[in-house]
């Protein structure tokens, strides 16, 4: 008796690639997304069946004299542009970046895309908060700020100017290791966040 096929309905799923390190401690995570391209792994996922491709490969463009505030701003924008081009298209995304900071222009894009909808609901599975503004980051590595950014706090040169999150509509779930400024902004915003002590314990 042959043995049952199985009928994908998946929507088709575009890889965006952010070949970035502004954001980041070390640069050098740049070349992660040109890696994984050249590892074939768009090809990989086609032979198991899937509707995947990859868009393109995003880089900075902004003069490298800028700051580089200034220079992952205007990244961001062109990635949030190809995200709400991707999800307006009803097809799924995948972004593939050097730094955690991409995550402004994906979700961005994103809540624009689907507004017509209603809010976006965002569940942020991470160990870390990432929800520094430049005056609680001991760092200062914009990739430690992201969901901070999202809900439109921090530097206004990176703040969202559309397609912000609503932070009723936002958790964060695994959350192990963070610094106490971002548990208290995201209290005090109203972001439930599930640690992984309550994950171990209650279970999902």
């Amino acid at each position: 008796m042959p043995k049952p096929t199985l009928q994908r309905t998946a929507r088709a799923a575009r890889i965006i690639g952010v070949a970035s390190g502004l954001g980041a401690r070390d640069g050098r995570c740049r070349d992660g997304p040109d890696a994984l391209q050249a590892s074939g792994i768009a090809a990989d996922l086609q032979s198991h069946g899937l509707d995947v491709s990859w868009k393109e490969t995003l880089r900075p463009a902004a003069p490298e004299h800028l700051p580089a505030a200034e220079r992952l701003a205007e990244l961001m924008d062109r990635l949030a542009g190809e995200t709400r081009s991707v999800a307006a298209a009803g097809q799924r995304l995948v972004v593939l970046g050097g730094d955690h900071s991409c995550a402004i222009g994906t979700w961005s894009g994103v809540s624009l895309a689907l507004k017509d909808m209603g809010p976006l609901g965002l569940i942020w599975i991470d160990a870390h908060l990432d929800a520094h503004t430049p005056k609680t980051s001991p760092s200062g590595a914009i990739h430690g700020m992201p969901l901070a950014l999202l809900l439109g706090h921090g530097d206004p040169l990176l703040v969202p100017k559309e397609g912000g999150l609503r932070p009723q509509h936002v958790c964060v779930v695994g959350a192990r290791d963070f610094e106490p400024e971002e548990a208290a902004l995201l209290l005090r915003l109203g972001v439930r966040v599930f640690p992984m002590e309550e994950i171990r314990h209650r279970g999902f």
